[in-house]
């Protein structure tokens, strides 16, 4: 409930067998990851050693971050169904008593949505897109 205002795509309904891609995990696996800014701007990124560097902004200790992919086919839907991933990270760093980060606590979603093609009960509805949804909690 506390992360509730964190989610950047709320009115995508969760991706679940029903629907959108089945594969998707109830939790995700741990991972290391930092997160960096630039002093002079708000600009933020999430950079791990395996996966794709999500780049935003930061406001104080908030990070919204996010990256994508275009034309991913979702072959387990139908053989011509084409959808677009976007990946985002909402979060707060935490401060310890003498003001050094000490944790995260947000969000990591991903959004599908259809692009192309036929996706069945996949990525159905208005828009045509569904969202995987975890929370994610940090330590230094």
């Amino acid at each position: 409930p506390a992360l509730a205002g964190l989610a950047p795509v709320p009115l995508v309904e969760d991706c679940s067998p029903e629907v959108g891609p089945p594969q998707y995990p109830d939790t995700l696996p741990p991972f290391d990851g930092l997160l960096a800014a630039d002093a002079s701007t708000q600009a933020a990124a999430l950079c791990r050693q395996v996966g794709v560097v999500l780049y935003g902004q930061r406001s104080g200790s908030r990070y919204a971050v996010q990256g994508g992919t275009d034309g991913a086919v979702l072959g387990s839907c139908s053989p011509t169904c084409s959808a677009d991933l976007s990946l985002f990270v909402v979060g707060d760093v935490s401060l310890d008593t003498g003001g050094a980060p000490s944790g995260f606590q947000g969000v990591l979603v991903e959004e599908m949505t259809r692009v192309a093609g036929d996706c069945g009960t996949c990525l159905a509805g208005s828009p045509p897109a569904c969202a995987a949804r975890y929370s994610l909690q940090g330590t230094l």
